[in-house]
């Protein structure tokens, strides 16, 4: 049997200009009380990591995300977590839309249709701040961080010298006031 290229993708939402300014501001004094700040060009929200993907797979869930129009939402990250397992402090929302959990929740029925395994935990929407932070820094700002979400992107992750890199390869628009439209490819 044939071995395929595989590739390190992810769905995320991936923010504008003035909410990744506004977290990358952040990142130098945190990053004083400990722990690697994660690349301004890294800075995203994950929807759905899909690991090593096959070409194949990877065109089925380009097909999967664009069957299906999704609203937009507006999210306020306002609450910070750190986890000491994988050593990860993070930023996120405090409540989230039932929008976000429905669009999470359908590309991880994508992933199980086309032979990946989703995530089993119960989805935790957060942006890492930091890697490598063995606790929660003791001083944190105050942050009402506001973030409409009118799209959402497949990125590809990959490993350099320099350190890890993130490219968006697609790009799916998330529509004001609509119903879902479900048109879904066969698997």
């Amino acid at each position: 049997m044939a071995e395929y290229p595989r590739s390190r993708l992810f769905f995320a939402l991936w923010p504008g200009p003035s909410v990744r300014e506004r977290i990358v501001a952040l990142l130098p004094e945190l990053a004083e009380q400990g722990g690697r700040p994660v690349a301004a060009g890294n800075i995203h929200l994950t929807l759905a990591f899909l690991g090593q993907t096959t070409p194949a797979q990877r065109r089925f869930m380009e097909q999967w995300a664009e069957s299906r129009s999704h609203p937009d939402f507006f999210l306020t990250l306002n609450r910070f977590g750190h986890w000491p397992g994988p050593r990860v402090f993070w930023l996120g929302p405090s409540q989230w839309p039932r929008e976000l959990d429905v669009l999470a929740t359908y590309l991880a029925e994508g992933m199980s249709q086309c032979g990946l395994s989703p995530d089993k935990r119960r989805y935790t929407p957060h942006v890492t701040l930091l890697r490598k932070a063995s606790a929660m820094p003791l001083s944190l700002p105050d942050l009402n961080l506001g973030w409409r979400a009118n799209h959402f992107v497949l990125c590809e992750s990959s490993s350099s010298e320099d350190g890890v890199h993130y490219r968006v390869l697609r790009r799916w628009d998330l529509i004001s006031d609509t119903s879902p439209v479900d048109n879904r490819p066969d698997p």
